[in-house]
């Protein structure tokens, strides 16, 4: 059987022919003019995914590069901020170090303070610069500027490690009223006030016991309240008694904290005494309100009649007094006396008490066998009281122990039977702080907290402490810290900081994404920069008492801030080091990220860009087909009727 074509369906083939073919031409001379074999994800499927998944990782890379470009720019604004503040600290170095010859007048070393004055203010202003409108040294607090020409007074900060009872705030007064004033005879130095309860109780001396009677029944409601502050709810006690059958007056009669109000009564036994009448009545006797004041409780009117309680009702609430309150000047290593400081008012000022306590550390020869002995009493002069470390001798058998004559204490060191030390810091510790009468004058402890005091102590000369007698002098003012009181108990053990220093940011650092889980620091705080307040290393603390030292033509002060000076070069070279290793790190980071973009960029062109050699050769290829098929189409359109009927 012949099978035959007809006219029509040889034209519907050509023409889905040519519409192919111009469809592949269209194709192709939009990769010739495009360069791209996939210009959209319909061109291939499984290519186009891989297409977005590099264009999303090329997106990221370009977000990172700026990123690491912004952390270059802080970090190296940063580093050549610190070589300055290193410029000027040299140049104080330098005052410091002439001025400590004690070859100079008094005219020399006024014009020197002058000078390091002077330093002080660049070293500020170079310590407010900013990238952008950023402020680098405000930590997190970027919108602030960091240092201040003045001391400034804190927001006062609850230790994360308080207890949860205390519900209210802790403030310090408004900004306006935060003036900072130091002493006239010492130079103003940055501190950190610590806060610690050390006795629990309320706060403005108002806690007070209460207790509301409301029987059931209308406006018959009492409120009962304890007349001293700081009684325990459980302290007093109230009961309503119905006498009986029998009429009887209303009466009141009281028996230790016990309060007992025997109701009114008809002729057949029926209360008749309101809430008003009781509240009368134990108002009116003068042994129930010494214990309490009586009113009708909010929303009563206190004309209903009252019922028998069954019972005593303690009064509930109250506290045992108002919280005490001790005070550091140093964030907590030392500590004024426990009881020197009350919340039985709101407001407390928590300025400087001026400890005074002598101190003598025994830096002997060897590791962890040093100690700290601390006079028991604020103020006692440092050459009150003296201590000696003795060996006893060979064949010295009992354990170390101490005699105390007067203000000296004497430590007789436990030896061996060849006459060698064996006593260790611990022991003489425990030795100090357990004879009652050497621990009524000083309080021992490790001088390293961490070191354990294993090692083997020496014998010692007598050695007066240090320091003390110096409580005369009179505080500085301006502290104060604030309790809202809202009834709930401060409770022994909180602690709440109050800082007083020239920096206004914080410490917190702040970081960008350098890469795909990885992160940079980008800032050097404030405090990392010239230290946090109350630290010995604060740098702005040594060049105000260089300035003050200068000022009083005190040489022997000049000189004692030498080794600090020193100390405050070196903490500069630190953090201009860190910031170094930073930006080396950073080129790493470019590094990485430029081998991740080459290779992203690669893996995207061999699925994205077209080899325009083979296109052009396709094309052609589809031009031709394009042409023969135009050409069979002409020769079709000349066929006649007669090819039609054969």
């Amino acid at each position: 059987m012949i099978y035959r074509s007809s006219i029509s369906t040889l034209f519907k083939n050509i023409n889905t022919n040519l519409s192919r073919l111009t469809w592949d031409i269209s194709q192709l001379n939009n990769q010739v003019s495009t360069g791209k074999r996939v210009n959209k994800p319909s061109d291939d499927p499984s290519g186009g995914a891989l297409i977005l998944s590099m264009r999303t990782v090329l997106a990221d890379v370009e977000q990172y590069n700026k990123n690491v470009a912004l952390s270059d720019d802080w970090l190296k604004q940063s580093e050549a901020v610190l070589q300055s503040m290193k410029n000027i600290m040299e140049q104080a170095n330098v005052q410091a170090e002439q001025m400590a010859t004690d070859t100079y007048c008094e005219e020399n070393m006024d014009v020197a303070g002058e000078n390091i004055r002077g330093l002080i203010e660049s070293l500020i202003k170079v310590g407010n610069t900013r990238v952008g409108d950023r402020y680098i040294f405000s930590g997190m607090k970027t919108e602030i500027i960091p240092f201040r020409m003045d001391l400034m007074i804190h927001d006062p900060l609850a230790d994360q490690g308080n207890s949860l009872d205390f519900t209210g705030q802790v403030l310090s007064p408004p900004l306006e009223l935060r003036e900072y004033i130091p002493l006239d005879n010492i130079p103003p130095q940055t501190k950190s006030f610590m806060v610690e309860v050390t006795t629990s109780g309320g706060i403005g001396g108002n806690s007070l016991a209460n207790l509301t009677i409301d029987p059931p029944g209308d406006h018959n409601a009492a409120l009962f309240k304890a007349v001293a502050t700081g009684t325990a709810g459980n302290a007093v006690q109230i009961r309503y008694v119905d006498p009986g059958a029998a009429s009887q007056p209303l009466a009141v009669a009281v028996a230790g904290n016990q309060i007992t109000v025997s109701l009114e009564t008809d002729g057949a036994g029926n209360i008749i005494s309101t809430a008003q009448e009781v509240i009368d009545a134990v108002n009116t006797d003068a042994a129930s309100s010494a214990l309490v004041t009586a009113s009708p409780a909010p929303g009563n009117s206190a004309n209903g009649l009252v019922a028998d309680t069954g019972g005593f009702l303690a009064l509930s609430g109250g506290l045992d007094g108002a919280a005490q309150f001790r005070v550091s000047e140093d964030g907590g290593q030392t500590w004024g006396p426990d009881d020197a400081f009350s919340a039985a008012t709101v407001a407390t000022n928590i300025w400087n008490t001026t400890l005074g306590h002598a101190t003598l550390t025994t830096n002997l020869i060897g590791s962890n066998n040093d100690l700290q002995l601390t006079a028991g009493t604020s103020g006692t002069a440092g050459d009150d009281i003296e201590i000696e470390y003795v060996n006893p001798g060979p064949g010295y058998g009992p354990p170390t122990d101490v005699t105390v004559n007067g203000d000296t204490i004497t430590v007789n060191l436990e030896t061996n039977a060849l006459g060698n030390i064996v006593a260790t810091a611990q022991e003489v510790m425990t030795a100090i702080n357990s004879d009652p009468a050497a621990s009524a004058l000083v309080t021992a402890s490790l001088a390293d907290a961490g070191a354990g005091g294993g090692g083997v102590v020496t014998a010692m000369n007598l050695t007066s402490l240090a320091g003390g007698n110096d409580d005369i002098i009179p505080a500085d003012q301006g502290v104060q810290i604030f309790f809202t009181n809202d009834g709930s108990p401060l409770q022994a053990g909180d602690r709440f900081e109050t800082e007083v220093s020239y920096y206004m940011g914080n410490g917190q650092d702040i970081y960008v994404n350098a890469n795909r889980g990885a992160q940079t620091k980008i800032n050097t705080t404030g405090e990392e920069a010239l230290g946090a307040a109350g630290d010995t290393d604060n740098i702005i603390d040594t060049m105000v008492r260089l300035a003050f030292a200068l000022e009083q033509h005190d040489v022997d002060k000049v000189s004692a801030e030498l080794p600090h000076l020193d100390d405050a070069l070196d903490k500069l070279a630190a953090q201009m080091a860190r910031i170094g290793v930073r930006l080396t790190r950073n080129q790493f980071t470019y590094n990485v990220l430029e081998k991740t973009e080459i290779s992203s960029m690669d893996r995207m062109s061999r699925t994205e860009d077209a080899d325009i050699t083979e296109v052009v050769s396709e094309l052609q290829m589809k031009q031709l087909a394009y042409e023969a098929t135009l050409a069979s189409t002409a020769f079709i359109t000349k066929l006649s009727l007669i090819d039609y009927i054969s």
